[in-house]
Parts: structure tokens; C-alpha cells; sequence
């Protein structure tokens, strides 16, 4: 009887011992878990949000309102518009504006211009140096460092200056974004002592289409890499 006792106790020491080591590993989760959503609060999942005119209208301007870091202010504000006429001079463009401090990292780009008189032969090419938004990619770094403006900046546009009432025609483009598939455009802000870096996924379909995917931000970092969410 002692001995089975003795053998009792002892299992019973082997489960307290082992409950108590799952127990450990489990606040090991949870402070995991706990760790992932202190990094994720600064994620915001935009659930591709298509922005662009309604299908089968010719002329329209629509816009949207961007709060990348969650403090109930517009950061970033996007504008499609789209006018398209058979007689006169049409446009389709999607420019983005940073706001509430907000700049946005930019790169050179060279558009082109073409002209052409019905009654001449030949095309005249113009070529133009202009900003865009930078292309980033999933492993590219963002340093809070670099070239960055505040204005308002197009990121796609396809324009024909001239129409059927006019003595010529032709157009003016602007492409690298368009049709590249999801790519990332970079952003800072320094504000009372506080340097922001935040990234927005998307892409371009057309000069009249844009897709949002996701943005995220950090604060008081020298650079961001952008992990794939």
C-alpha cells in the first residue's frame, strides 16, 4: 500500500511539473502575440479601395482622404480626374498631396510631348524633367533622409492638348506607375521633435485608376525596410 502511494506521489509531482512548463510556454505566446499586435497597430489594411470615375462617365473628379497614422487628421489626399472630349482638349491625371506635415519621397522622370500639324508629315517630340512619386519595392529601404517635397505630384497622366477644333493634335504621358502592378510610394513627417517614416501600398491601372492596398507607419526610426504585410 506504501508503495503505491509512494508511486501516486510521485505522478502527481511529474503532472504539477509539467503543468506549470506548459504554463510557462504559454505566457511565452501570449507575450509573442502581444509583441505582433504592438507592431501591427501602426498597419491599416485598405482592402485594395479602388479609386477612380464611375464607368461610362466621360467627365469626372473624384477624391480621397488618407489618415496614415491614426490621429484623426488627413495626411494624404488623392485626385482622380478624368475629362475626355472628341472636340476639345482632354485630360486624365492622379495626383497625390501630402498634408498635415507630410512629404512625399520623389524621384526624376523625363515625359514626353507630341505634336502633330494634320498637314505635315512628321511628329514633333518634346521631352520634360519632371517629379514623380518614387517606385519602392517589398525589401526596399525608406530613409528618412533623401528627396522629399510637399507639393501636390502626379503620379500617372495622359493628356492631349489639341482635339478636332484644334490646328493640331497629340499628347502628353506620364507611365512608370502605370501597370506595374503593387509597388509602394514613401512618405515622412517631422512634426514637434517626432519623425514619422510610412510607406502606402498600391497600384496604377490607368491615368484615371488607382488601387490602394495597405500603408504603415513608425516613429523616431532613421529608416524603414518594407516587410511584406
Amino acid at each position: 500500500m506504501k508503495k503505491i502511494a509512494y508511486i501516486v506521489f510521485i505522478l502527481c509531482c511529474y503532472g504539477l511539473f509539467f503543468n506549470c512548463k506548459e504554463k510557462v510556454s504559454t505566457d511565452d505566446n501570449f507575450n509573442d502575440l502581444h509583441d505582433t499586435l504592438i507592431i501591427d497597430k501602426n498597419f491599416t489594411d485598405l482592402h485594395d479601395t479602388i479609386i477612380k470615375i464611375p464607368d461610362g462617365l466621360m467627365i469626372g473628379s473624384t477624391n480621397f482622404d488618407l489618415d496614415i497614422d491614426k490621429d484623426n487628421t488627413i495626411d494624404l489626399s488623392i485626385l482622380v480626374v478624368k475629362y475626355y472630349s472628341s472636340m476639345y482638349p482632354w485630360s486624365n491625371y492622379v495626383q497625390i498631396s501630402p498634408k498635415n506635415g507630410y512629404q512625399l519621397n520623389y524621384s526624376n522622370y523625363v515625359d514626353t510631348s507630341w505634336y502633330q500639324n494634320p498637314t505635315m508629315p512628321t511628329k514633333i517630340f518634346e521631352y520634360k524633367k519632371v517629379i514623380i512619386p518614387k517606385i519602392f519595392n517589398t525589401r526596399d529601404t525608406i530613409k528618412v533622409e533623401g528627396d522629399f517635397t510637399n507639393d501636390s505630384t502626379k503620379i500617372a497622366y495622359n493628356k492631349n492638348p489639341g482635339g478636332a477644333n484644334s490646328q493640331y493634335y497629340g499628347g502628353i504621358y506620364m507611365k512608370a506607375w502605370i501597370n506595374i502592378g503593387y509597388k509602394y510610394i514613401a512618405l515622412r513627417q517631422r512634426k514637434e521633435n517626432v519623425d514619422k517614416v510610412a510607406w502606402i501600398k498600391l497600384k496604377v491601372n490607368s491615368s484615371s485608376v488607382i488601387v490602394l492596398n495597405s500603408c504603415y507607419y513608425i516613429e523616431n526610426k532613421e529608416e524603414l525596410i518594407i516587410e511584406k504585410q
